[in-house]
């Protein structure tokens, strides 16, 4: 029998080492020893069934029947369209909460619990969540329980923090305010005079990771979507676009986001159409947005408490604590708010359209993606595919749901597209290992990656004599901030660093003054052959370039997250989790070029006969071939 059965267990979930002979669990950080052992490495171990049981319990969530109606009934916005779909529990989106996290981690302390059977679990933290959590789960499994807080308790204390402890209906009237203060300019630039005719697309995109060079000539290139528009364009197609507009490097502000629209749509190069969502905002939007959020407000209220006693009955319901602050930020809160402004401002856009043959988006699974899926059905557009630009990763559930999610036939069912286009086999691959219907996936090329199969002159061949490491930012602030931090405490004095911010993050890195660091905003195209390796979070995507060009990639791990690489588990990839292990693999860098096969990760060839084939355009019989790979 393993020792550490009917034993005593310890649950650490403070700052520092505790310093005992007793068997213990940490709460965060990878690390372990002889008695102590890490939770996240436990779900890292059994993974696939860990959040497969997460998926089950977000899909009993919505099912929840609560005095005579299932929680989606009580949440429906429109006939036959329920706003559960947009709120953060049926997202499980990690950027935007961390409710996915702490629920994974107690499932994974479940099944330590059931396999070990400690006779007493002692709890150290200040987490009362995590404390009602445990308290839960032991009671289900007959284990004696003990919360001890920490004398200590460190708060940081800034606006953010006193924002989220503020009422949730008074977070939704502040973001109300702000939103509309930051976004009320863009109805300068509404053109609703529509491109018509069977020979036009429709695409949904987000302002950002604009071509600056394309941008100054006053054409439109969008890096997610590469030379797609211009092939449509080349086939006698046209294309209408709504953007979500965000704040860049080169589009700082509303005004310069206006009149770079109004610059493209009066090129008489381009053959597109263009408009923001937000340009469709309107003062009887504004109204029925705060009409309609009093009414989930008042009815919220009332259905909190009966909900969350029903969430407490099922089959994982000990962690339905930590699902309560998602809950009421998604039924009366700021993220109802905006909810129900998108959904207005969705129908708004929408329904301006002439029918549109079909139409393409970028899919990353967010709430206002299923409002926009429901109102393009709504209005008898056509074929609709979901566009994956990114390699898909393990820890993003948004792209995974529960199969009865899937094949729902209610009539308040979750909004899906026709098609979904995947872009590699590594991404069809997680799919079905996920137990994902495949039948509506479609195999496209990788536009954003395309550059990797034709720069041969990018396989470094002739490496530098000089040592530069490249930074890459993540979308998170304190994620970035976190990492150059790890990096300024190893000692590492032979290196430069140049340093790529996230396109919509901004970063100061004036107070990292003994990294020598380089800002740049130049393309990854450009910057990867002037540099030797690359270091960034687990949450960065941009990092599969590199090791697709033959660079030697260092994945920093944040130790109060999954690991969230699109790298996770391939060969070849360091993963460090302090300065001493970053500042070791540094040092241990192998610089021999290695170069993956771009095939394993993505399709790829300029000629994009995928695409063509998808979309319906000519196929060139000559189409150059720069990749291939087995359908």
């Amino acid at each position: 029998m393993d020792s550490r059965k009917k034993q005593s267990l310890l649950v650490w979930d403070q700052h520092g080492e505790p310093h005992t002979d007793r068997q213990i669990l940490l709460w965060n950080g990878y690390s372990e020893t002889k008695n102590q052992r890490s939770i996240l490495k436990a779900l890292e171990k059994n993974s696939d069934q860990l959040r497969s049981n997460y998926l089950t319990f977000i899909k009993d969530l919505g099912q929840i029947c609560v005095r005579d109606k299932m929680v989606v009934e009580h949440l429906m916005i429109e006939k036959g369209f329920s706003l559960w779909w947009m709120s953060l529990l049926a997202e499980k989106g990690t950027l935007k909460s961390e409710t996915p996290l702490n629920c994974l981690k107690l499932l994974a302390l479940n099944q330590i619990l059931i396999e070990d059977k400690p006779n007493s679990i002692e709890l150290v933290s200040n987490n009362k969540l995590l404390a009602d959590s445990i308290y839960s789960l032991c009671r289900s499994l007959n284990i004696d329980f003990n919360w001890k807080k920490s004398i200590f308790l460190f708060y940081r204390f800034n606006f953010k923090n006193i924002g989220k402890k503020l009422p949730h209906y008074f977070q939704a009237i502040i973001f109300f305010i702000k939103n509309m203060f930051m976004n009320w300019n863009l109805r300068k630039s509404l053109d609703t005079n529509w491109l018509s005719g069977k020979n036009t697309f429709f695409f949904f995109s987000y302002f950002l990771n604009i071509d600056e060079h394309s941008l100054a000539k006053g054409e439109f290139f969008s890096k997610y979507w590469n030379d797609l528009p211009r092939l449509i364009n080349k086939n006698g197609r046209k294309i209408n676009w709504i953007h979500h507009f965000m704040k860049s490097s080169s589009i700082t502000n509303t005004k310069i986001g206006n009149k770079s629209l109004n610059i493209f749509n009066k090129n008489i190069k381009n053959l597109d159409h263009h408009n923001f969502l937000y340009s469709f905002i309107s003062i009887v939007i504004v109204i029925k947005t705060l009409a309609v959020w009093l009414r989930f407000f008042s009815n919220g209220i009332l259905l909190t408490r009966p909900f969350l006693k029903e969430a407490s009955k099922l089959k994982y319901g000990w962690i339905s604590p930590f699902i309560i602050d998602d809950w009421k930020s998604s039924v009366y809160g700021n993220v109802a708010m905006q909810n129900i402004m998108w959904v207005y401002l969705l129908e708004e856009s929408i329904s301006t359209l002439p029918k549109q043959k079909m139409g393409l988006y970028l899919c990353e699974n967010q709430g206002w993606e299923r409002a926009f899926i429901y109102f393009w059905k709504k209005y008898g557009h056509g074929e609709l595919i979901g566009v994956a630009h990114t390699m898909i990763r393990y820890w993003d559930l948004r792209y995974f749901d529960d199969p009865q999610v899937l094949q729902s036939k209610d009539p308040l069912a979750q909004p899906l597209p026709d098609k979904i286009a995947l872009n590699g086999p590594v991404a069809f691959k997680k799919f079905r290992d996920a137990n994902q219907p495949i039948d509506h996936l479609e195999k496209v090329e990788a536009l954003r990656y395309q550059y990797i199969g034709k720069s041969e002159n990018l396989l470094y061949s002739n490496l530098k004599s000089t040592k530069t490491l490249l930074i890459l930012g993540d979308y998170v602030a304190d994620t970035t901030i976190n990492l150059l931090n790890t990096l300024e405490e190893s000692t590492i004095n032979d290196y430069d660093f140049i340093f790529k911010a996230h396109p919509s993050t901004k970063i100061r890195t004036t107070q990292y003054n003994s990294l020598k660091i380089k800002i740049t905003t130049n393309s990854l195209s450009d910057v990867l052959p002037k540099v030797n390796a690359i270091i960034s979070s687990s949450n960065t995507t941009a990092v599969i370039e590199g090791i697709l060009l033959g660079l030697p990639v260092i994945i920093v791990l944040d130790d109060n997250n999954f690991n969230f690489s699109p790298l996770r588990g391939e060969k070849g990839v360091k993963f460090v989790r302090s300065n001493q292990e970053l500042e070791k693999a540094i040092k241990n860098f192998d610089f021999k070029i290695n170069i993956e096969d771009e095939n394993k990760y993505f399709w790829l060839d300029s000629g994009l006969p995928r695409w063509k084939s998808l979309l319906g355009l000519k196929q060139k019989k000559s189409a150059e071939k720069i990749n291939t790979t087995i359908s």
